[in-house]
């Protein structure tokens, strides 16, 4: 299990009021358990049960030290350290707070070891996913002037040095002294970040990525119900379209059911007609043959009547 250390700059009095009020759990952090909040442990100088206020605390250092302070210089060194989340579970798997209580004094002595009457405040988070410590250090130099040596608040010539690269180096020493100070817990060093190449955030980082991220929600979401809407209206148009062609549909069936109808009354009639025309003809054929006969009947009286008539001329 690994010891880890980060540190970062406290660098505006906004930035120390966005710390007290995360202290407070009075910020929109969404990150940690109200319900466990009051396992939360505070330290300054003078003995304090509830989240001291981050500017009083630092301020009070430096005035404590006797120091001075450039304006606009960096307020103090934001420490976070923590372990391995393992670290802090009891046997069936839950928070040992004896022990997280047990190792945040230790964590406190050893900075105290280390920046004799610097430490402005320190808070021991038991409310969030992974216990861990906030340590804050007002870093002071002797700066040295022709005449005058005065005690000055610098987190440059304490922490970051001239350049990044100096910076990272005296970062890797604080990680190398914490995991040594760790060491009695069964705590080693971790791997540097060049190596696991994980992103480490501060609170203001973190709240203003997720701000972001459920910004960019807000506005898929807002696109989502864009694009339900006009389908909504899409679906609606359809369904009225569907709804005209089944009417039309409908209409056409009766038209088509009534030509129907009038066709099978057309083809009735036709067959009337037709039946009719069959019975006419026959008609038409008895006629003809009654016509025929008759006018053969009359052509045989005609000749009889002639003939009657020229038998006595004959005869004579």
């Amino acid at each position: 299990m690994f010891a880890i250390l980060r540190v970062q700059k406290i660098k505006s009095r906004a930035d120390a009021v966005c710390m007290t009020m995360h202290g407070k759990r009075a910020d929109r952090g969404t990150h940690y358990d109200r319900n466990r909040t009051h396992l939360n442990r505070h330290w300054t100088p003078d003995p304090v049960d509830a989240p001291p206020d981050w500017n009083a605390a630092i301020d009070a250092t430096v005035a404590r030290l006797g120091a001075r302070r450039r304006k606009g210089a960096t307020l103090a060194a934001h420490f976070l350290v923590s372990a391995t989340p393992e670290f802090f579970a009891d046997d069936g798997g839950g928070l040992d707070i004896k022990k997280a209580h047990a190792w945040a004094e230790d964590v406190l002595r050893a900075f105290q070891e280390r920046y004799p009457d610097q430490i402005a405040l320190a808070r021991l988070d038991l409310d969030e996913s992974s216990p861990h410590m906030d340590v804050v250090v007002v870093p002071v130099y002797a700066k040295k002037t022709k005449y005058t040596c005065v005690l000055t608040v610098s987190y440059r010539q304490v922490f970051a040095g001239d350049d990044k690269y100096e910076a990272q180096t005296r970062l890797a020493e604080l990680q190398d002294w914490f995991a040594d100070a760790m060491s009695n817990w069964g705590l080693k060093r971790g791997r540097p970040k060049a190596q696991t190449q994980r992103e480490h955030l501060t609170h203001q980082e973190y709240a203003e990525r997720q701000k972001q991220r459920e910004i960019a929600l807000q506005q898929e979401l807002k696109h989502a119900r864009a694009i339900r809407a006009q389908n909504e209206a899409q679906r609606s148009d359809l369904t009225a379209a569907a709804h005209r062609l089944q009417a039309e549909a409908r209409k056409r069936q009766l038209l088509l059911d009534e030509a129907q109808k009038h066709f099978r009354t057309t083809l009735k009639m036709l067959a009337g007609v037709r039946a009719k025309a069959a019975e006419l003809a026959e008609i038409e054929d008895d006629y003809l043959t009654n016509v025929a006969a008759y006018k053969t009947l009359s052509w045989v009286d005609e000749t009889v009547e002639n003939l009657q008539q020229v038998q006595p001329t004959d005869r004579g």
